[in-house]
């Protein structure tokens, strides 16, 4: 049993990557976990150093070991760029001097050994998930890639674009996607007709909002217009294609937005991995080498100008 609590130790070390020595987030246990350990339910929720915080997810109290080989890796298997990618994830570091996160330290110590415990696609829309990923944005400027200072590059409001794109699609000309094609900031939109404090806290609030379930929220904010009906109707409706659809169809925004900017970012990662140009990737953001900038720039736009008629590409 200290061997179970080990691993259960160990997962919420990696569930909580991104919070250093803070263990707050919850770790999921799926069945096949369980049953693979010989642990029913029951068993793991009447033990005293297992803490139930939800349906099936749990934390770990007064247990310190950590054994990455207990882990296996989860989330889709990895194609060929994936594993390209994932030897470039490998290839980073963090200069001497920089604070960093005891899970940082752990990636750095097990990524030739177990290097696919550092990378996830996950199941619900392809997301790539990794150190850097999970990276304090405070921490990425600091990078190394092959040993030489990186940058990046994202899609300014990458959300609200493919949103646009769908919208249009669905229900023809609208005033969001019209506002998107004319170049309009949605967030600095949204906090003047709020009257919120600031961009992030509007930005906060469109994806409150935008992702939780149907309401009217959004028609009160933007007086009832005809692309909120048909985003309601569509949180309401089952999506097949989406693996939480028949319990939280209101998940379906989420998951048609995170499919496609994966759909739209691979093919910005395969082109980069054709021209042998080394990079990371956080979601909608790639980080480069600065020797690289120009050349990763000119992929991205050309790229991104197959799909949408306006973006912006914010670099740092």
């Amino acid at each position: 049993m200290e061997t179970f609590l080990t691993y259960c130790n160990t997962r919420q070390f990696l569930t909580n990557r991104w919070k250093g020595e803070i263990f707050s987030n919850a770790f999921y246990l799926s069945d096949a976990e369980l049953k693979r350990w010989h642990v029913t339910r029951v068993q793991l929720e009447a033990m005293p150093k297992i803490k139930t915080v939800g349906v099936n997810k749990y934390n770990v109290v007064d247990v310190e070991s950590i054994d990455i080989s207990l882990v296996r890796p989860h989330g889709q298997p990895l194609t060929d760029l994936h594993s390209w990618m994932l030897e470039r994830v490998c290839e980073t570091e963090l200069p001497e001097g920089v604070e960093v996160t005891p899970y940082w330290n752990s990636f750095i110590k097990h990524r030739s050994q177990f290097p696919t415990l550092f990378f996830t696609v996950d199941e619900f829309a392809g997301r790539v998930h990794t150190p850097i990923s999970g990276m304090s944005r405070d921490l990425r400027p600091f990078l190394l890639l092959r040993n030489e200072k990186t940058c990046s590059l994202d899609v300014a409001q990458m959300q609200p674009t493919l949103l646009g794109t769908i919208l249009k699609q669905a229900v023809g000309e609208n005033s969001f996607s019209g506002a998107i094609d004319e170049g309009t900031d949605v967030y600095l939109m949204l906090q003047s007709t709020a009257k919120l404090a600031s961009r992030d806290e509007a930005k906060k609030r469109f994806f409150q909002i935008l992702f939780g379930k149907p309401n009217e929220e959004m028609a009160k904010l933007f007086d009832g217009a005809n692309w909120i009906e048909w985003i309601n109707k569509y949180k309401s409706t089952i999506e097949p294609r989406n693996p939480h659809g028949k319990e939280k169809t209101y998940s379906n925004l989420a998951w048609i937005l995170q499919t496609l900017e994966v759909r739209v970012m691979s093919e910005i990662w395969r082109k980069l991995a054709e021209n042998a140009i080394p990079f990371l990737t956080v979601h909608d953001e790639i980080i480069c080498r600065q020797s690289d900038i120009d050349n990763v720039d000119t992929i991205f736009r050309n790229e991104l100008s197959k799909h949408f008629q306006s973006f912006k590409i914010n670099t740092k």
